[in-house]
């Protein structure tokens, strides 16, 4: 069991911080931890769809995915390139997009 979490961790801690630094160099938008992010909440709502069909519910996967991978991306549209039009005309884009 211990080495499995010392290989496991040989592995993952090199890979994050290669990912950390690969963002950094990409700009602001950090494409590579949207994607990053995305996957962890397709993943997150997978386990939530899981969790509910015990409970007796039936949610739709595709769309619980769809809605938590549309919130991730929400926080990083203020960020992209195209949208720092909404700053230029004197609006807050953190705030609208926080909102929506």
């Amino acid at each position: 069991m211990l080495g499995w979490r010392l290989l496991v961790s040989a592995v993952l801690i090199p890979a994050f911080v290669g990912l950390c630094y690969l963002d950094a160099r990409l700009g602001s938008s950090a494409p590579m931890l949207l994607g990053l992010a995305v996957l962890i909440a397709v993943r997150s709502a997978w386990e939530l769809v899981g969790l509910f069909r015990t409970r007796s519910f039936e949610p739709n996967f595709p769309q619980t995915a769809a809605l938590a991978g549309l919130v991730v991306a929400s926080a990083w549209l203020p960020h992209v390139a195209g949208f720092q039009v909404l700053e230029r005309v004197g609006l807050d884009s953190g705030l609208i997009f926080g909102l929506a």
